[in-house]
């Protein structure tokens, strides 16, 4: 079985972050609207679940450094 060590695995979990958080940000930005459930997200909660991905990616690569 494949073994992450930690610089490894917070690497990977901040690219992920950065993915999903630039994906979400472009769009909202691009006035995509977000449904789960038939519940509408409104535009504030998309912003702020971008700024929360990007802010974890911005974690992960100030831990690994």
């Amino acid at each position: 079985m494949f073994q992450l060590d930690k610089k490894t695995y917070v690497q990977v979990s901040g690219v992920i972050f950065l993915v999903l958080g630039v994906a979400w940000a472009l769009a909202v930005y691009n006035g995509m609207d977000t449904t789960i459930a038939g519940w509408d997200f409104p535009e504030w909660a998309n912003w702020a679940g971008a700024v929360v991905g990007l802010f974890l990616a911005w974690t992960a690569y100030k831990h690994n450094s």
